[in-house]
């Protein structure tokens, strides 16, 4: 979506019609659809082929229709096994793995997505799916990178390891399918050709949505767009547009016909095109979603999703003995370096890592960190792989990225303040800790997004990883200041054992996530939680406090937090949403010092929801308890269970 400034909203000066007109209509299919969500059934069909031969061909259904070509994967792929429901203005994640786990090489796994076998020309203009992260193509920055006929995104998956996403939990950016709602416009490959009262459109592939606030634009007795807000003039808007699209060539506005204009085209009409639709247009839109909401109109369509997998490992490999070689190797500009340790080596300067990918195996040996500062910098739309070794940090931050891509895989770590640091500015990072054992005398992995320049979030997943910090394992970032926004993260915690002195978890940042999942979180207060969406689940959180390390409740924080003791602290002083969902049967919140579960303060809060769903807690938890959930009490414990 485009971010357009914040304006006061004025009565439109243009003569003419609004889109407000149809506002009526749209709430009476939000609740239709309410009542129709499994009217659309959109099913996934597979091809995987291998770029580069492996061994045996498998695949792994349970129920849906793959096809296969050039098979060469000694792996498996399974897609979920029903047909996804959607519902008009809603997003959801695309279910499949990716299973590498019988390989010792890495593939790159690029995904693209075709809708030529979709038989319904609506729902072609309205279904998109997309990688839900930023990504900085032809020096712009876009929210989300479209997958379609001409764009794809490459999933790096280690050798030993399963590429998972679901709606639960992912161990990657997540592949996200949407159904657009207001249909204004859309990117699409085609042609356009004729004059204005002759004009033949062929659309072979509709690319990425067009967004704007259709209740508050202006059209005129023709039913064209005049203002996309009221002030924001068509030219003004196709210029924002184009900034953030990732094409090379601009929207050329003065070109356009009929509310087509050209992007990237032929001499013949043939390419790229934007088009903004006409009032009449998007009014047959919004009758159409009637008829799908209130199951009137059923549809069920074929999405063919291709996987095209590269084996990483051979591409070719320069093998380094000094920390000069190392440096120079990953500073050569070129488009991807892989480079593997011959011995223990040191680095004494910082290494910035510029656009591209670097691989850095480490192969066994032990990297030394001589400098106080960033050692290795992952610079904008850079990805840097570093596997299979030890760093020795200096005692400044071992790591850090910047919208950027990081991922650290078997990797020991002892002797840094900080592992991880992720400042984002204008894109989003990804940061995927995997099989590590990391220790620090700081904070481990601190996480700053950048609040609302983009939509996508700062990402970081830690699957299979030991974290131990001498102050706080993973921390985010509170601070919202207009111009230094800091929110803005998604964070996933699979598999793994967290600990900090005073907290495993601090997360103050405002309209974040939180995912904890099969793991051990711990501290003086187990989680220390500000803001955001927490979900918790058949996990241990731990409080870990004495009496002579927490504090007393009386005044909040106001920058940090409370040392409560508790396993589950909720501190509700910065006014932010929070929701804290706590479930399943393996979950353990205990608390050496203080109650499991901890809100304070407590009066009028309602921006805050706690809901407690399962698990064994070493204090009652009954004011937290969804209805239709009991807690038991047994041995000093108390166990929810219910539906």
């Amino acid at each position: 979506m485009l971010k357009m400034p914040k304006k006061v909203k004025q009565e439109p000066e243009t003569v003419g019609q609004t889109g407000s007109e149809i506002g009526a209509a749209k709430k009476r299919v939000r609740m239709q659809a309410a009542l129709a969500i499994l009217t659309i059934a959109v099913t996934v069909v597979l091809v995987f082929a291998m770029t580069q031969a492996w061994y045996t061909n498998v695949i792994e259904s349970t129920g849906l229709t793959f096809e296969t070509e050039a098979w060469g994967f000694d792996g498996t792929v399974t897609v979920n096994d029903e047909a996804t429901m959607i519902e008009p203005g809603k997003s959801g994640v695309v279910s499949l793995s990716v299973d590498n786990s019988t390989n010792t090489d890495y593939i790159f796994a690029s995904m693209s997505i075709s809708k030529s076998e979709m038989t319904n020309t609506e729902m072609k203009s309205r279904l998109y799916f997309y990688a839900d992260t930023s990504a900085t193509v032809n020096g712009e920055t876009s929210d989300r990178i479209y997958l379609n006929s001409e764009t794809d995104y490459s999933y790096l998956i280690l050798g030993g390891d399963t590429l998972t996403l679901s709606d639960e939990y992912m161990n990657d950016v997540a592949l996200k399918w949407e159904w657009v709602y207001d249909v204004v416009g859309y990117y699409f490959e085609g042609a356009v050709t004729g004059s204005s009262a002759d004009l033949k459109v062929t659309i072979n592939d509709y690319l990425r949505p067009v967004e704007y606030d259709l209740d508050a634009a202006t059209f005129d007795d023709d039913g064209n767009l005049l203002t996309t807000d009221g002030e924001t003039d068509v030219q003004t808007f196709l210029v924002s547009l184009s900034a953030t699209d990732g094409y090379e060539k601009d929207i050329q506005y003065g070109s356009g016909v009929n509310g087509y204009y050209p992007v990237e085209v032929d001499g013949s009409g043939v390419g790229v095109w934007v088009h903004l639709c006409t009032l009449s247009e998007i009014q047959q839109a919004t009758a159409w979603d009637t008829k799908v909401g209130s199951g009137e109109t059923k549809v069920s369509e074929t999405v063919k999703l291709t996987i095209t997998a590269q084996n990483a490992n051979q591409t070719n490999s320069t093998t380094v003995a000094t920390g000069e070689d190392l440096a120079a190797a990953l500073t050569s500009g070129d488009d991807t370096v892989v480079v593997s340790l011959s011995d223990d080596i040191s680095v004494s300067s910082a290494v910035n890592v510029e656009a591209g990918t670097a691989v850095i195996d480490l192969n066994g040996n032990t990297l030394t960190m001589e400098t106080s500062t960033s050692t290795i910098y992952a610079t904008e739309g850079a990805e840097v792989v570093v596997t299979n070794g030890t760093v020795e940090g200096g005692g400044g931050v071992a790591f850090r990225a910047a919208d950027s891509s990081l991922v650290l895989d078997d990797v020991t770590m002892t002797g840094a303040s900080y592992a991880v640091v992720v400042q984002d500015t204008d894109g989003d990072s990804v940061v995927r800790l995997t099989d590590c054992s990391l220790e620090t005398t700081a904070t481990t992995v601190l996480l700053q997004g950048n609040g609302s320049v983009t939509e996508a979030n700062t990402v970081l997943i830690v699957d299979g990883c030991t974290i131990n910090s001498g102050y706080i394992g993973i921390s985010g970032n509170g601070t919202n200041k207009t111009g230094d926004e800091r929110w803005g993260t998604e964070i996933q915690i699979l598999n793994s054992t967290v600990k900090g002195l005073w907290a495993g978890i601090y997360q103050p940042q405002e309209s974040s996530t939180l995912t904890v999942y099969n793991s051990e979180i711990s501290g003086v207060t187990g989680m220390a939680i500000k803001g955001g969406t927490v979900r918790v689940s058949d996990s241990t959180v731990l409080g870990t406090g004495t009496s002579d390390q927490i504090q007393s409740l009386t005044t909040p924080s106001t920058n940090g937090f409370l040392d409560s003791g508790a396993g589950i602290y909720v501190e509700t002083n910065y006014g932010w949403d929070i929701d804290v969902t706590v479930s399943g049967s393996d979950t353990m919140v205990s608390s050496a010092s203080s109650n499991a579960v901890v809100v304070f303060p407590t009066e009028n809060v309602d921006w805050v929801t706690v809901s407690i769903l399962g698990g064994t807690y070493s204090s009652s938890v009954s004011e937290w308890l969804k209805t239709g959930y009991t807690q038991s009490h047994s041995d000093g414990y108390y166990t929810v269970t219910g539906e």
